[in-house]
């Protein structure tokens, strides 16, 4: 009988103790998980930052878009920097900001400064991104008055569907500033006591495809309509509409190519051709490719080839364009 008690007992201590240990496994299993999760949550909040810089140079063609094609080489500089910070659980903030500075040698004119501001707050849901933003486009010209501010409110939709394939619909609003320059008058050489102002108002949707780690392809449609404060024939006032196409394709381990086209047409409101009473209307073609040859995980070479040509019903209007670019960019880490 002590014997059959004792038993009993062993038995009961060994389950117990089995019981016990099982527990505390999976209470260091929940306590790992719980870990992992303040883990994922804590760099999910933490904020990104990357910058990059760039330095080119390079050959155009015809610098001032016209008939008399007046060529010229140029330098440049471009600094820029990207942030992205959440803000809440599906929710987040980010920053664009670019600086670019482009030297011609001659035609000192055309050179300009660039400063570019991007600011984005978009929300993540189940079934699409929804966001809003401000984009700041100031363009100075060291030696002419062209200089302008862009001021763009914007309001975006993207959505993934089917996998891989990403739908982006965005629509704005414009401003556009001429600070040095007077707004036409009643002719082309009179002026009001006013600068220069366009208003625009637009629309772009793209479609992407990843269709391989190592090939995209991307296609759009643009349309916008531009109101300015111009009196002489709204000489300004037009809507312009095209689509666009681009191909990236990874050659080498090391050697990234695209392709791209794409074609718009500008119709004026009033705006006549030189030597006749008919409306004008522009059609402008442009092809773009480069190679990016990545030498290490910071430091890249790149080539750039784009070609324009505006095709007018006024032959004052037309003209084409090749310019080609070449040079380094680094990358932080």
């Amino acid at each position: 009988m002590k014997k059959i008690l004792f038993l009993l007992l062993l038995i009961f201590l060994s389950e117990s103790y089995g019981f016990t240990q099982g527990s505390e496994d999976r209470e260091a299993k929940l306590l790992r998980i719980k870990r992992l999760e303040r883990e994922i949550l804590k760099k999910k909040a933490q904020a990104k930052l990357s910058q990059r810089i760039r330095v080119y140079s390079g050959y155009d063609s015809n610098v001032e878009l016209t008939s008399e094609r007046k060529n010229n080489t140029f330098e440049g500089f471009l600094y820029s920097l990207d942030f992205k910070k959440p803000v809440g659980e599906q929710l987040y903030f980010k920053a664009d900001y670019d600086l670019d500075f482009k030297d011609y040698n001659k035609i000192t004119d055309a050179s300009t400064l660039l400063n570019h501001l991007k600011l984005t707050l978009a929300n993540k849901f189940y079934f699409c991104e929804l966001g809003l933003g401000y984009d700041l486009n100031w363009l100075y010209y060291p030696k002419n008055d062209y200089d302008f501010l862009l001021h763009k409110g914007f309001l975006y939709l993207t959505k993934e569907f089917p996998k891989k394939t990403y739908h982006r619909l965005e629509v704005y609003y414009a401003l556009k500033d001429y600070q040095d320059r007077k707004a036409l008058g009643d002719s082309l050489i009179s002026s009001q006591n006013k600068t220069r102002l366009d208003r625009r108002q637009g629309a772009r949707y793209t479609l992407t495809w990843i269709v391989k780690p190592s090939l995209a392809l991307r296609f759009g449609f643009s349309f916008y309509t531009n109101n300015s404060n111009a009196r002489y024939l709204d000489y300004y006032d037009y809507k312009i509409f095209g689509p666009s196409a681009y191909l990236y394709l990874k050659l080498f381990k090391n050697i990234t190519s695209y392709w791209g086209v794409s074609y718009f047409q500008r119709d004026y409101q009033e705006r006549t051709v030189t030597s006749a009473n008919f409306k004008q209307k522009d059609h402008l073609y442009i092809g773009k490719t480069g190679l990016v040859y990545k030498l290490d995980r910071n430091n890249s070479l790149f080539l750039d080839y784009t070609y324009r040509e505006n095709s007018s019903n006024d032959s004052l209007q037309e003209y084409s364009e090749s310019l080609v670019s070449w040079g380094w960019q680094y990358r932080f880490k």
